[in-house]
């Protein structure tokens, strides 16, 4: 949502973790400025939405720093035709102090590995948002990991979601890292439920990295994990359905030019009954054959 402040600020957004207040510049008043921003929220490209607005050429100009750097805070989307274009583009080449996040490529295609309640509630949600969605229960031998089943249909997904299981078995998870698979982990337990880390092979924070993490500090882990393994407890409806939703946004943003995923690298653990959200970062480990840790090399 835009709004004027006074005559020389515009407010863009309402959030307090996510308004921003902009100056406008000298050759567009508030009002116009506010105008053009909302009619950009709306889907207009940017020449439609000036006219809109009764900004000029000279005007286009002026605010196209400001709209750059808005698109790259995800408040704006821009479909730049006609003269404002030159502008925008070299504002958008201005160096960014943000650090790229590494994603998966835009997900429309989406391979559900594992049974249970997770598979159960994302399927639907899934297809609904856009996704063409195949399921199949975790693979029981190496070969079947190395050949997976969309292998067979000759397609591969843009994004696995693995599932049915607390710690998934590392011949899996190297097989779509030598693969170069995206795939992401959501699993269920102590009535809560845990979606992610979402892997991009070789650039984040990989399955095997989180649980050499643990086991520097609980030496014990790795006997742990491995009796985890097909291990699915179960979680509340209200659990669930917060994980779906989650999932959900972290597909949308692979979709969106400036979208920033949460489970890169990072868990959400959902714990509904408590109010709570709780999101951890791990770092790529060095020593892990990912390649994600710096100066790593990847798997091949």
């Amino acid at each position: 949502m835009v709004v004027a402040r006074d005559g020389r600020t515009v407010q863009v957004g309402l959030a307090p973790d996510r308004a921003v207040v902009v100056d406008a510049p000298a050759a567009v008043d508030a009002r116009r400025l506010a105008t053009l921003l909302t009619g950009l929220e709306g889907g207009a490209d940017l020449d439609s939405a000036a006219r809109r607005a009764g900004i000029d050429a000279a005007g286009r100009a002026a605010v196209a720093r400001i709209l750059a750097r808005l698109a790259d805070l995800g408040h704006v989307h821009l479909d730049v035709p006609g003269p404002a274009a030159p502008a925008l583009a070299a504002s958008a080449l201005a160096p960014s102090t943000t650090p790229a996040r590494p994603r998966p490529a835009p997900v429309r295609r989406v391979h559900i590995l594992g049974s249970g309640q997770v598979s159960e509630v994302l399927r639907g949600p899934l297809s609904v948002n856009g996704c063409r969605v195949s399921t199949g229960p975790t693979p029981g031998l190496a070969l079947d990991a190395e050949r997976p089943p969309w292998h067979r249909r000759g397609q591969a997904p843009d994004l696995v979601i693995l599932t049915g299981t607390v710690s998934v078995d590392p011949v899996i998870t190297t097989a779509l890292s030598r693969a170069g698979q995206a795939h992401m982990h959501v699993y269920c337990r102590d009535g809560r439920v845990v979606v992610g880390p979402t892997v991009v092979p070789g650039l984040s924070t990989c399955l095997r990295c989180t649980d050499l993490f643990r086991a520097r500090r609980d030496p014990r882990w790795p006997f742990v994990a491995a009796q985890l393994i097909g291990h699915s407890p179960d979680a509340g409806v209200p659990a669930l359905t917060a994980a779906a939703a989650l999932v959900l946004a972290e597909v949308a943003a692979t979709r969106e030019p400036t979208g920033r995923m949460q489970t890169i690298g990072a868990t959400v653990e959902i714990n509904p009954g408590e109010g709570l959200w709780r999101r951890l970062e791990w770092p790529a480990v060095e020593g892990c054959d990912c390649g994600a840790a710096p100066g790593a090399h990847p798997l091949s």
